[in-house]
């Protein structure tokens, strides 16, 4: 069974970043990257994001590979 992730808001304004998974909800402050864009907190969460790809770590579980997904629906014409 495949367990589904998604990123519900990015604000920039307040530099988080809302995280939707299969335990609940998590508001991850925006936090320093070399590369890419990371998220994270005290507790160790942690999602980091590089063009289309990106991973998402939960707290004393191992990163999980997350990929881009399109909604048709919002898609742009084109």
């Amino acid at each position: 069974m495949r367990r589904r992730t998604h990123l519900r808001t990015l604000r920039q304004a307040t530099r988080t970043a809302t995280v939707v998974h299969t335990g609940g909800e998590l508001v991850l402050q925006q936090a320093a990257a070399a590369s890419g864009a990371r998220y994270a907190d005290s507790n160790g969460n942690e999602f980091w994001t590089k063009g289309p790809g990106g991973t998402l770590t939960l707290s004393g579980t191992p990163a999980r590979e997350c990929t881009e997904v399109v909604n048709p629906a919002t898609a742009p014409a084109g």
